[in-house]
C-alpha cells in the first residue's frame, strides 16, 4: 500500500494579509488530509462516532516549516502512520509543491476517546492497530515548553466557532488565539521555521483562558492556562524575515 496522497489548491480564502498559506490554514490542510486518510481506512471520525461514540483527537503535533506557498498555489500532501502504540499513533503529512520540493512537515501524535466518559481507548479495541506503518522522515522527538520564566500577555473567551464535533476547541483555534495575540507585527517580520504542541486537557465553549509566554533566543514557550489547569502549550521556533 502506497502512501495516501491528497491534493490542494491555496485559494484566497486560505492566505493571510502576505498573500501566503496562513499558519493556521496550515493546520486545516493537515486535519483535512487526516481525515481522508482515515476515511480511505475506515477510521474517520464519523464512522467512529456511528460504530463506538468515539472520536480521534490530537495530543502532540510536531511541524517543520522550510516554505509557504502563495495564493493560486497547487500542492499536494502524503499521509501515512509511522507508529502505534496501544493508546497512541503518529500520523505524519508532509507537503509537496507539483515539482515535489517539500514545503512543510506535520507529525502528530493522536488517541481516541469514548465521546461519553471522555476516556482513551486501546487502538486495538476496533483494529487501527493492523494498520500499515511507514518509515518517518521527520527527525526529533516532540518538544515541550520551559515552564519557568512564563509571563501573561493575553486572555481570551472560547467561542462557539471555535468547538467542533467533539464539543471541544478545535486544535486549529489555538493557532488562531496565539496568530491574534503575537499580531501582526510580529508575524510579518518573523519566519516560524518549527512548532512542537502539546495539548494537555479540553476547553469547552464560555471558558476564559489566560495566555502565558516567555520569549528567548529566537524562541517563543506558549502556555494557554484554564484557572489552574494546563490546556495547551507549544514551542515556536522562528527567524528573522527575509
Amino acid at each position: 500500500m502506497d502512501k495516501f496522497r491528497y491534493d490542494f489548491y491555496v485559494d484566497y480564502s486560505r492566505v493571510d494579509n502576505l498573500a501566503r498559506l496562513s499558519l493556521d490554514s496550515i493546520f486545516q490542510f493537515t486535519q483535512i488530509a487526516v481525515t481522508e486518510y482515515f476515511k480511505s481506512l475506515g477510521f474517520d471520525n464519523r464512522t467512529m462516532k456511528i460504530k463506538y461514540n468515539y472520536a480521534w483527537i490530537f495530543t502532540k503535533t510536531k511541524a517543520i516549516i522550510n516554505s509557504i506557498p502563495y495564493w493560486d498555489s497547487k500542492i499536494y500532501a502524503r499521509c501515512y502512520v509511522t507508529n502505534i502504540k496501544p493508546v497512541k499513533a503518529d500520523i505524519e503529512v508532509v507537503f509537496y509543491d507539483l515539482n515535489n520540493n517539500q514545503l512543510f512537515a506535520i507529525k502528530d501524535e493522536m488517541c481516541v476517546i469514548d465521546l461519553e466518559s471522555r476516556k482513551i481507548k486501546k487502538l486495538s479495541d476496533f483494529g487501527f492497530d493492523k494498520v500499515n506503518t511507514f518509515d518517518s522522515i521527520i527527525d526529533g522527538s516532540y518538544e515541550t515548553i520551559d515552564s519557568t520564566n512564563l509571563v501573561k500577555y493575553d486572555s481570551l473567551k472560547v467561542k462557539f466557532c471555535d468547538i467542533d464535533c467533539t464539543n471541544h476547541t478545535n486544535n486549529v483555534s489555538y493557532i488562531r488565539f496565539i496568530m491574534n495575540s503575537l499580531g501582526a507585527e510580529f508575524l510579518d517580520s518573523n519566519d516560524i521555521t518549527s512548532m512542537d504542541f502539546k495539548y494537555h486537557k479540553e476547553s469547552r465553549i464560555n471558558e476564559e483562558l489566560e495566555l502565558f509566554k516567555n520569549d528567548y533566543d529566537n524562541t517563543l514557550d506558549i502556555l494557554i492556562k484554564r484557572n489552574n489547569d494546563d490546556i495547551f502549550s507549544i514551542k515556536l521556533k522562528y527567524k528573522g524575515a527575509k
